[in-house]
């Protein structure tokens, strides 16, 4: 029997009757809770004014670290460090790197769009090379990218858990990320870009968490909104990012601020400086909420998985010639995210057919010639039946 999760979505579903939003794995509606935890921010910062930080620290920050760590499996929920965004902490990584120095990027040709774009950038700038490994055919993607390894070192090694452009996830993620670390200097930086995989697929970081970073955030299946990312570092990391903020040091702000520039023991070494708590408020109250239901991301899975075999089956009762099997990037036998996608043959073809999707009230995206359509745990079967119901046969 399948669980109804939609009474803990009523505000943002009410503002949207009669529509259907597959974009769960871009825009994804908040759940009720999140409401109330805006206002207790309003209201701790009247109540606390100058000693605000210390008690976001203590009350806010402190046990969504926790809640955190135990989703993706880590002992150190120390290591773990808020910011804005995922390209944050990207920056601050390159900023580890010495200014003059020619370094090198391992990495894939389907990386979110904010990585892609600085990596491009940073070519052009200072010449940096940049190794883009295809990820299809992903059958043979983790062996064509260990061998990219095997035959060249690199500084910085970055890739995702979960592709943003089609749902393809990384095979036998625990046997993959060991061959990284076995076969990657001791110097370089691994990054791992959880975003489409935190709170969908489940996740155990504890093989490689004391030498792999691990990204993640709460715009999507995290349901907290934008503005809450984090990462876990590596125990015991001695990097020094140039681009470094006073939170760097929480602890030492009282202390004298001459010679060498101190940071923070654990993850805070990678914090930057004042940015809007609220989003941690948002994804502390998700997770308790998560936490509360019994809602591991095993069983947000298994939802998830549930509805997409469902759309899948209906595939094979409609012959239309843009959402069908064919066009469909899926094997069942291989991990996937939470989105399908389906590739119609132009940036054109998809841009429209999202258009023509939603003059009928039902979003999607696209991301190239590909169609995203993710689904989250308000969705149920009925959604999907409303769906075929309302596509166009043309």
């Amino acid at each position: 029997m399948q669980i109804i999760y939609k009474k803990y979505f009523s505000r943002f579903l009410t503002l949207h009757p009669n529509e259907l939003h597959f974009t769960a794995h871009s825009h994804h509606f908040w759940p009720d809770v999140t409401r109330d935890a805006v206002m207790r921010h309003w209201d701790d910062s009247a109540r606390y004014v100058d000693n605000k930080w210390e008690w976001i620290m203590d009350e806010v920050f402190h046990p969504t670290q926790k809640l955190i760590a135990d989703l993706i499996g880590s002992e150190t929920p120390e290591q773990i460090v808020f910011g804005a965004n995922t390209h944050e902490f990207i920056c601050r990584l390159l900023s580890c790197f010495r200014r003059e120095a020619v370094f090198s990027i391992l990495t894939t040709d389907s990386e979110f769009q904010s990585f892609g774009r600085q990596a491009r950038r940073l070519e052009e700038e200072v010449g940096i090379t940049v190794k883009k490994i295809p990820v299809e055919p992903i059958g043979t993607f983790n062996s064509r990218f260990i061998e990219a390894l095997r035959q060249q070192q690199f500084d910085l090694i970055f890739l995702s858990q979960v592709f943003y452009n089609s749902g393809r996830a990384i095979a036998d993620l625990d046997a993959f990320m060991q061959a990284l670390i076995e076969l990657a200097s001791l110097d370089t930086v691994i990054v791992l870009d959880g975003y489409h995989a935190f709170c969908a697929l489940p996740t155990t970081i504890s093989p490689f968490a004391d030498r792999v970073f691990y990204l993640a955030g709460g715009y999507k299946y995290a349901q907290a909104g934008e503005g809450v990312c984090f990462l876990h570092s590596p125990p015991g990391s001695e990097l020094r990012p140039v681009n470094t903020g006073w939170f760097a040091d929480f602890g030492g702000l009282s202390s004298d601020q001459h010679g060498a520039v101190a940071y923070a023991k654990d993850g805070l070494r990678f914090a930057g400086a004042t940015f809007d708590p609220g989003g941690v408020y948002r994804l502390k109250s998700v997770l308790e909420l998560f936490r509360s239901l019994g809602l591991e991301s095993k069983k947000i899975h298994e939802h998830v998985k549930n509805l997409q075999d469902f759309f899948i089956s209906r595939l094979g009762t409609t012959d239309h010639p843009l959402i069908n099997q064919g066009n469909l990037l899926y094997d069942s036998g291989s991990p996937h995210g939470h989105f399908l996608t389906f590739v119609l043959g132009s940036q054109k073809n998809a841009a429209d057919f999202c258009t023509q999707l939603k003059k009928i009230g039902v979003y999607t995206d696209h991301r190239g010639n590909h169609l995203r359509m993710g689904f989250g745990i308000y969705h149920e079967a009925a959604d999907i039946k409303e769906f075929f119901s309302r596509l166009p046969k043309t």
